[in-house]
């Protein structure tokens, strides 16, 4: 019984079905902070080529989404307004 308790507990927590996978690009992509410029078709393939993607894939993608103009060439961040962000 001592032996049991030192062992690692593991939790097996099912992948995100599509209707999760949406649910987690809109919550990561429009946090109320920054908004994405993206329309329905474009977000159904996201949501198909995340199949097999945990929930925290797709809190890394949708982080690094959200990153991705700070890494483009010529980023200005003391130039940056509300209109220049997508």
């Amino acid at each position: 019984d001592a032996a049991r308790r030192r062992l690692q507990k593991r939790l097996l927590i099912p992948l995100p079905d599509k209707q999760a996978r949406r649910q987690m690009l809109f919550k990561g992509l429009d946090d109320g902070l920054t908004k994405h410029a993206l329309n329905e078709r474009e977000i159904e393939e996201l949501v198909e080529a995340t199949e097999g993607y945990s929930g925290s894939d797709m809190a890394s993608l949708t982080r690094e989404a959200a990153m991705g103009l700070t890494r483009e060439p010529g980023f200005d961040p003391l130039t940056v307004t509300a209109q220049t962000v997508r």
